[in-house]
């Protein structure tokens, strides 16, 4: 937690040609990289870990928004994607990506 978290956004999901990519919440507030060089790991997460449930998480994408690119990408939130998720249907032929990397 005393690391700053990437932008990388991870492809969750596959729905036939649609690829779904989750932009992960970020802390709107966390203690920078120099004052991580002289506080122990604990305090660091102790302190981000105080700092998320104070100031909140935020992200690029508002709650009912989802971004189609080039007409086979989709980003979302992590609560859009959960509202998604719920609202597809068995018929659908989800691909969940997760039960593939190992």
């Amino acid at each position: 937690m005393g690391q700053f978290l990437s932008p990388f956004v991870p492809l969750v999901q596959r729905i036939g040609s649609l690829e779904i990519y989750v932009t992960p919440d970020v802390p709107k507030m966390q203690l920078s990289a120099r004052v991580c060089e002289v506080l122990s790991p604990e305090v660091i997460e102790e302190t981000n870990r105080w700092m998320i449930e104070f100031f909140g998480v935020t992200n690029i994408l508002n709650d009912n928004d989802a971004v189609v690119i080039c007409g086979k990408r989709i980003h979302m939130n992590p609560r859009m994607y959960a509202r998604f998720k719920a609202a597809v249907t068995p018929s659908a032929e989800v691909f969940d990506l997760a039960d593939y990397r190992r």
